[in-house]
């Protein structure tokens, strides 16, 4: 299996300075909500609170690219309808969402568009292979060169004659499909795993470009899609076997929806409509998204979800990198669905890095973050929320396939642990870009040894048999490091069983394994949560005290109360000073008991604010207030940015010690 090399790798220098941007709330509403004569600004103040940034600074006659979910995939009319509006147009053929680029004197006919539910703007997204770690998982990059190790995936053993297990599976006919910058094929590696390789133009002059199919190499320009490859079913061949992916036998298919360093979010909904055209025929069963967006709260009427939960529908297991911004309430938006499975990235030694993006400790189910002073916690009973990834595979210094011709901006110097007759073909990268294709393996293994299990089978399969991680909280690793071959022997035991009976098992064991990480948990007396998009009114003020980012909101904090925690998610600008956002907390007598620290530029974007509330003294209890001011370098609403906030009122000033149990041996599946 491949190896890993233990090294300081150097984070790529292009992804350095990409923003990273999430898909935005959305900037129109559902159909014929503007009045006759009122204008666009009246129908979409009725969904989002006031006209948006985007279009507030849009100049006269100037054009908005926009993404588009409707009723159902697009009929003739609506597709010649939007047509007419925009300068372009797409229409998905499987999925119900479109893209256009509309003349700013158009929105008002969109807005009152049969069949159009909502309108959001076209985002830039980011890759997750950019983590500079040390062998430890997180150094500052003066460690000394390292020794090679072989590569065994988390749940098997590392030494230096241990060999992976043999399984019995090696992903021979799954078919994965790589959504991504692109794959070489002519590399050796991937040559004789390759179905099908599309290139996906994301803008064109006069509109989308046509897709470029059978290319033999589609990443020019990055690299990072052709590590992804080979993560999940790299041959080893220019290696001698020693650098293998994680499912060697698997098939794969890759659609390319970049260059360089960035992801066109129009491009990824060309690509899952080019998967639900081509998945019975080209036996793909997994799609891998190395890439996303900054948090945002759970909406499925975001473009990315429908186009997810189509795949999923059609029988097709969804599987996203869980997000490298290290923090709390940083997770990847795209990977928050249902329906998804979200890798966090591990190190060499079973444990969780540090660059890997956190869930939310209090987790809040309320899709549109719109919870207000929620008594108890609503994970309960056994409803574990959205905010945490699925699973941890290993992210860390992990050897993949190098595109010809290139010197990946993934970093050089790292490469250099390799022997020097393999650096030409492979490189190493570290991040959740890498765990998640290493989770698809092991969703192709899984789906070898039994082809009947559904998507939601599937997920179930490796969180039952995950091993979770020592002293890790549950909204940083989930159910923990995956175990293949537990969740190899898992999907044979319920092989061939009636759909009924398998559905009975796994929902058993999981409310089993829910019920575990539930008895670890703290769970808060209180939470309230809200979530505020950068909107200015037609006026150029802010649209309502309710979406204000610097509007106070309560909670309830009881006498003996130990601990208050807020956290707010906004801009994060590697290399760029944040709009410094400060957390004010006053108690029912409206003194200030707490305050934020400024942010150090280019963080996160996670301002967090933990009071023991045990070691402050006259305190009034009852209807305390949160804020969140702006007070930054950076003037307020420049970039024009998205933000939640959750808080949380707990009885104890300290959580406990995670659960760190490792689950016995599975039993037999009753018949």
């Amino acid at each position: 299996m491949r190896r890993i090399v233990s090294f300081l790798a150097v984070a790529f220098i292009g992804a350095a300075v990409l923003p990273s941007m999430a898909q935005s709330a959305p900037i129109g509403p559902t159909r014929s909500l503007a009045a006759p004569g009122t204008g666009p600004e009246a129908g979409l103040a009725e969904l989002a609170g006031g006209l948006p940034a985007e279009v507030a600074r849009a100049a006269p006659g100037s054009s908005l690219d926009l993404l588009l979910t409707l009723d159902r995939p697009a009929t003739p009319t609506l597709a010649g309808s939007l047509a007419a509006l925009g300068s372009w147009s797409w229409t998905a053929r499987h999925i119900p969402v479109a893209a256009l680029r509309l003349p700013l004197a158009h929105l008002d006919g969109l807005l009152r568009l049969d069949g159009v539910r909502a309108v959001f703007p076209d985002r830039t997204l980011q890759y997750y292979g950019d983590r500079p770690v040390s062998a430890t998982g997180g150094g500052d990059g003066n460690g000394p060169t390292p020794i090679p190790v072989p590569h065994v995936l988390p749940g098997g053993d590392f030494g230096a004659a241990l060999p992976v297990p043999n399984l019995g599976v090696d992903g021979k006919g799954v078919t994965v499909a790589i959504v991504d910058s692109g794959i070489d094929f002519t590399h050796p590696d991937l040559a004789p795993a390759m179905k099908a390789n599309v290139k996906l133009s994301p803008l064109g002059k006069d509109g989308p470009l046509p897709a470029l199919e059978g290319l033999p190499d589609s990443d020019t320009s990055s690299g990072h899609g052709t590590h992804v490859a080979g993560d999940v079913a790299g041959r080893g061949t220019a290696s001698g076997g020693l650098y293998q992916g994680s499912a060697p036998g698997a098939s794969l298919v890759g659609l390319g929806v970049g260059e360089g360093l960035s992801v066109a979010t129009r491009a990824v909904l060309e690509a899952y409509d080019w998967i639900l055209e081509h998945h019975q025929a080209d036996g793909i069963r997994v799609v891998n998204n190395s890439y996303g967006g900054s948090f945002q709260p759970f909406n499925p009427e975001e473009p990315i979800n429908k186009a997810t939960k189509a795949a999923s529908d059609a029988g097709i297991a969804v599987v996203f990198a869980q997000g490298n911004d290290g923090d709390e309430m940083t997770m990847n938006s795209n990977a928050t669905a249902p329906w998804v499975i979200a890798v966090a990235a591990g190190t060499q030694t079973h444990g969780i890095t540090d660059f890997t993006s956190g869930g939310l400790d209090a987790d809040v189910v309320d899709s549109n973050f719109a919870a207000n002073d929620l008594a108890g916690d609503p994970r309960t009973p056994l409803h574990l929320g959205l905010y945490h990834p699925s699973v941890v595979a290993l992210g860390e210094n992990v050897v993949g396939t190098r595109a010809v011709g290139l010197v990946p901006a993934l970093g050089a110097r790292h490469d250099l642990a390799l022997p020097a007759g393999q650096q030409a073909r492979y490189t190493i990268m570290s991040g959740t870009s890498m765990a998640s294709p290493e989770a698809c393996g092991v969703v192709a293994l899984v789906l070898e040894a039994n082809p009947a299990l559904t998507p939601a089978d599937v997920k179930q399969v490796l969180q039952i048999t995950a091993k979770p991680i020592a002293g890790v909280p549950f909204w940083r690793q989930g159910y923990g490091n995956l175990d293949p071959a537990a969740a190899v022997g898992l999907a044979r035991q319920v092989a061939g069983q009636p759909a009924a009976d398998v559905n009975r098992i796994l929902a058993e064991r999981q409310a089993a394994r829910d019920a575990e990480v539930l008895a670890g948990l703290v769970h808060p007396l209180h939470t309230t949560s809200w979530h505020k998009t950068d909107q200015t009114s037609a006026g150029g003020g802010t649209a309502s005290a309710a979406d204000d980012a610097t509007a106070p909101h309560a909670i309830t904090v009881e006498a003996g109360t130990g601990r208050l925690k807020v956290l707010n998610a906004g801009l994060s600008l590697p290399f760029v000073p944040d709009p410094a956002h400060f957390i004010v907390v006053r108690d029912a007598a409206g003194k200030e008991v707490g305050r934020s620290d400024a942010k150090l530029p280019g963080g996160s974007g996670t301002t967090i604010l933990d009071l023991d509330l045990t070691k402050l003294s006259g305190l009034t209890w009852g209807k305390w207030t949160v804020e969140v001011t702006e007070a930054g370098v950076v003037p307020a609403g420049l970039f024009g940015s998205d933000e939640s906030t959750v808080a949380a009122t707990f009885a104890h000033p300290q959580p406990p010690e995670p659960v760190s149990t490792i689950l016995p041996g599975l039993p037999a599946p009753k018949k």
